[in-house]
């Protein structure tokens, strides 16, 4: 079968998913079909919070989601960290070219592999107003991935993350911002972010220590999703965790 042609089937399996089950399913099927083992599509949040809302498809080992979600590494995953910094499709070993990798990122990717992934392959997804999310697909330890599988995938995952933009639409993104509500002190500080303060002066005129500033935007930003403060500034006024009035207020 010629490459066009399988990517417009591909494409129309997707296309044609009436629920995320279907698409779930089609991603199964398509990820076998590209030379891959698994896939994963969904926000990048801490998956350890029970009443978490967001978008999350995967077929990744059953041990490794847990261990995953357990030790919530949502918010240190240098895989999404990297996808933070770019928005061009790349190899997992390519990661370092967008982050600093420290000795704890190395040893999630060890910790991954002995759970069954090897080399991945993941695609950004940068919306306005969305939580930030990704496409990746992945093969087992040792398994090489194909070139003109990879070429798919990048195009698949596209159409996939749309279908999912479709199937799901805002309603799961406001229900996760409502499900992860922010402390008075990490909505002050995010304000204070907002205005242009630094952690210093933050903790000067709200009579707290810079290290605690830093702690409750830090927590701020794991219970967002968000990577970046800009990015927790914009998720919370978006969701109404804080008011724009807060913010010029706090000017």
């Amino acid at each position: 079968m010629g490459f066009t042609r399988t990517y417009r089937n591909f494409q129309k399996r997707i296309e044609n998913a009436a629920n995320l089950e279907d698409l779930d399913s089609a991603l199964a099927e398509i990820t076998r079909s590209i030379g891959c083992d698994y896939y994963a599509l969904g926000h990048h949040v801490d998956w350890s919070e029970e009443r978490n809302k967001a978008l999350r498809l995967c077929n990744y080992p059953q041990t490794w989601v847990r261990f995953y979600d357990d030790n919530h590494l949502g918010s240190r995953d240098p895989v999404h960290r990297a996808v933070g910094r770019t928005r061009e499709a790349f190899l997992w070993s390519e990661a370092g070219q967008y982050i600093e990798f420290s000795r704890t990122d190395h040893r999630i990717m060890e910790l991954a592999h002995r759970h069954g992934l090897g080399e991945g392959f993941t695609v950004p997804a940068h919306m306005p107003g969305e939580i930030q999310a990704s496409c990746s697909f992945a093969a087992v330890p040792g398994r090489k991935l194909d070139d003109d599988g990879l070429i798919l995938a990048r195009l698949i995952a596209d159409d996939a993350l749309k279908a999912a933009r479709r199937l799901v639409g805002y309603r799961e993104f406001i229900e996760q911002m409502r499900s992860a509500p922010l402390t008075r002190r990490q909505r002050e500080c995010l304000a204070w972010v907002a205005a242009g303060k630094t952690d210093w002066e933050i903790g000067q005129i709200l009579g707290i220590r810079e290290g605690s500033v830093r702690r409750h935007i830090s927590g701020a930003c794991a219970r967002l999703g968000a990577v970046r403060r800009p990015q927790a500034v914009f998720l919370a006024c978006r969701g109404g965790a804080i008011s724009y009035h807060e913010v010029r207020c706090a000017r």
